[in-house]
């Protein structure tokens, strides 16, 4: 479950942040994770549940996930997509010279933090 390994760096980058923030600990984690990025939200939540209950700054915050569907382009007439069972053939002219737009990402997207009075 490399989830846990994903977790881990993800807490890791949110301290660093709320340090540099002078917080005194994480309220909220705001994540985007692309259905084809190779994370399974249901683990990486059940990892932070685990994960961010271990450290300081983290025991008390919650996780967001926000899931983001594969989307692209075809690079020969322009139509954007949504592939169906993750082909990516463009239905517009069905060439497979295509880019994939988003779907792929994980993302730290916001952090909520609570700071302390200097």
């Amino acid at each position: 479950m490399h989830e846990v390994t994903v977790c881990d760096s993800l807490l890791d980058l949110a301290e660093e942040t709320a340090r540099k923030h002078n917080a005194s600990c994480i309220k909220s984690i705001k994540i985007r994770v692309g259905e084809i990025s190779g994370v399974v939200p249901e683990l990486l939540q059940h990892a932070f549940d685990i994960c961010s209950k271990e450290r300081t700054m983290t025991n008390r915050a919650r996780l967001i996930i926000q899931r983001v569907k594969p989307k692209a382009l075809c690079k020969q007439c322009g139509t954007e997509f949504s592939p169906d069972d993750f082909v990516f053939i463009c239905p517009g002219c069905g060439s497979p010279d295509t880019k994939l737009l988003q779907g792929d990402e994980l993302v730290l997207d916001k952090l909520e933090l609570e700071v302390e009075d200097v």
